[in-house]
């Protein structure tokens, strides 16, 4: 590789870097002037949260907001390259390369979680407001929330990859004894941002009164706290043991959903 092309390469994996963040920034200030308010702290429950989907899902600022979101981490692509041939000409090939791969591996889960939004959460929020039945909205809701969790877990997954990425490449900067003030601080912050991802630096889970409300600002369901001990939700135990002899019970713990009026006895622990 000539002279120019190495600093078109570093020039453009610089570009990329600084790029990367400050779109990500500009998505998240846009989309609520797009979509003409927050959607996250929307009452109603999902029921209200879904049709807001599909609503958004009609809009094509919105959508096109979501689609380019998605496509912000292909820019990771010319940095790890810059990066990848930077550490190589330091001796650092083999290290530099476990991180390129788990950089590139972070970046094709980050593509695809962002592709949630613009395709199957607007689907599925259509679908729920065209359903014929109640059984059929809960059924669309239920599959929704499923996919939700993928979701997540697809975002979580993508960031512990880029956070090896980032340690791994920190300590090859460190080891070449280049740039070793941001090897070490990349090294330190992957420790740390790692940490916070698997639950590894805190302690207890904060509890809070009984009976106090909160709402999840996946769905926009109502939550309460419950403690620990014994509770009838519903019917009394006489009409509820003539109906049910063998009543299952559930074990809560912390912030928990209850359904009002459902025979149910429930064993809270936390």
């Amino acid at each position: 590789m000539d002279t120019k092309r190495k600093q078109g390469l570093f020039i453009a994996g610089g570009v990329c870097a600084i790029l990367w963040p400050l779109l990500s920034l500009g998505f998240y200030a846009a989309y609520p002037v797009a979509a003409s308010g927050p959607i996250r702290t929307l009452p109603g429950g999902p029921a209200a949260f879904a049709a807001r989907w599909a609503e958004l899902g009609q809009r094509p600022a919105v959508v096109a907001l979501e689609w380019s979101q998605a496509a912000v981490p292909l820019l990771l692509w010319p940095f790890l390259l810059a990066i990848c041939r930077l550490l190589s000409r330091q001796g650092q090939r083999d290290l530099t390369l476990v991180a390129i791969g788990l950089g590139l591996l972070g970046m094709s889960l980050m593509v695809l979680s962002g592709t949630f939004h613009p395709t199957l959460s607007h689907a599925l929020g259509q679908t729920y407001v065209e359903a014929g039945s109640e059984a059929e909205g809960a059924a669309i809701l239920s599959i929704r929330q499923g996919l939700l969790h993928w979701y997540r877990g697809l975002n979580q997954t993508a960031a512990l990859l880029y956070q090896g990425c980032v340690g791994l490449v920190g300590l090859a900067l460190i080891r070449s004894r280049t740039w070793q003030g941001w090897g070490w601080l990349g090294l330190v912050g992957s420790l740390l941002a790692l940490a916070l991802l698997t639950g590894c630096g805190g302690g207890r889970i904060p509890t809070s009164e009984p009976g106090a409300v909160r709402t999840r600002e996946a769905d926009g369901v109502e939550m309460v706290w419950v403690p620990g001990g014994m509770y009838t939700i519903g019917l009394d135990e006489t009409m509820w043991t003539r109906w049910w002899p063998s009543a299952p019970t559930a074990v809560v713990t912390g912030w928990t959903t209850l359904a009002p009026n459902t025979p149910s006895t429930w064993t809270a622990s936390g």
